[in-house]
């Protein structure tokens, strides 16, 4: 399952551990359970710093965006150089996290950065990295990145990601490629790497991993409830994936929007050629591959590439004049044929 770390403390060698994410691996609940239960942390020699969480948060964001130079760091919310200076005089291991270290992973000089501010022979850095199935991650990035204004077709998102291995949004940066983050992190003294996979973790756990890599107890850890983020109705993210498209547009496509999904009830899934194109990327464990094509998609899946597409925003718009006529309902019939995973246009 990987390498399993023990925590030292008092006068021995100490570890600086930076959970990275990635995105949509579970960090929201790992980041709770860690915040909610920092006392019992430094009972077992680690702190979890309070220093770069914005009000209401539980994770690093403000750290984070500053080592990604994100407009978003604010200096009040805390700065790097304040935490690293307050772990020198410290005698506890201490753990950072944010998915939004992710930004930063494939920026040797950044962690550079942060090993040279630590005394070498007092701490060592980790970098933990959970991986994910790369077909499942580009389909939840993608319909999360739709509720932050993106109105990119899935088709040209999901094959810039496969072609770059990595996908650069505004400030994120998401990465595709472990050998990427591997030969990155190389580039970095005195700092290890990490990588797991988050479809094997300890207990089915993210809590419970980590705590395995870090040599945590979890026992007599407050657990947060079961933080499940589902994936919005198709029409939600068809409305956001139109007005993205339209520039913000004010106009109201929810009437067509509803008509075009009232009989399509299948789960979104990428196509084969995407499936095969992400095949390799993300190995987390060298001869264990999880293919992306030994899993079927259901019968009545709908291509997410076509359903988000040119051709699906000119549909609507077509609804939106026609109403809902005899031709508006040959519309509908065709739209739900044409995406239907499989079908033509594979």
């Amino acid at each position: 399952m990987g390498i399993i770390i023990a925590i030292l403390t008092a006068d021995c060698m100490r570890t600086l551990f930076i959970h990275c994410g990635l995105h949509k691996t579970g960090s929201s609940a790992l980041q709770q359970a860690l915040f909610t239960n920092r006392r019992l942390l430094l009972e077992q020699g680690v702190m979890y710093p309070e220093v770069g969480i914005p009000p209401g948060a539980c994770a690093h964001y403000n750290l984070a965006w500053q080592l990604s130079r994100d407009r978003r760091f604010q200096r009040h919310l805390g700065e790097l150089n304040a935490v690293l200076r307050g772990l020198d005089g410290a005698h506890h291991s201490a753990i950072l996290s944010c998915e939004d270290f992710e930004s930063s992973l494939l920026h040797p000089r950044r962690w550079q950065a942060i090993r040279d501010q630590l005394d070498a022979s007092a701490w060592q850095v980790v970098v933990v990295v959970y991986q994910r199935d790369p077909r499942e991650y580009l389909e939840s990035l993608y319909c999360q990145l739709l509720q932050s204004e993106l109105g990119q077709e899935f088709a040209l998102f999901a094959s810039q990601a496969v072609r770059e291995r990595r996908l650069v949004y505004r400030e994120w940066e998401f990465v595709f490629d472990a050998a990427q983050i591997a030969r990155a992190m190389q580039q970095v003294d005195g700092v290890e790497v990490i990588l797991r996979d988050y479809h094997a973790l300890t207990a089915g756990s993210v809590i419970d991993d980590f705590c395995e890599v870090v040599g945590l107890n979890p026992e007599g850890f407050v657990l947060p409830p079961g933080l499940v983020n589902p994936r919005p109705a198709l029409a939600d993210l068809l409305r956001h994936f139109y007005k993205n498209r339209m520039g913000g547009s004010s106009v109201d496509a929810s009437e067509a929007i509803a008509a075009l999904c009232e009989r399509s009830t299948g789960p979104l899934a990428s196509p084969r050629n995407i499936a095969t194109a992400c095949e390799g990327l993300m190995d987390a464990r060298p001869g264990q591959r999880r293919s992306p094509l030994a899993r079927r998609s259901a019968p009545d899946a709908l291509d997410i590439g076509k359903v988000f597409s040119f051709e699906t925003c000119l549909m609507i718009s077509d609804l939106r004049a026609m109403g809902r006529t005899q031709a508006a309902a040959r519309l509908i019939a065709g739209w739900q044929q044409w995406t239907r995973l499989g079908t033509a246009g594979e």
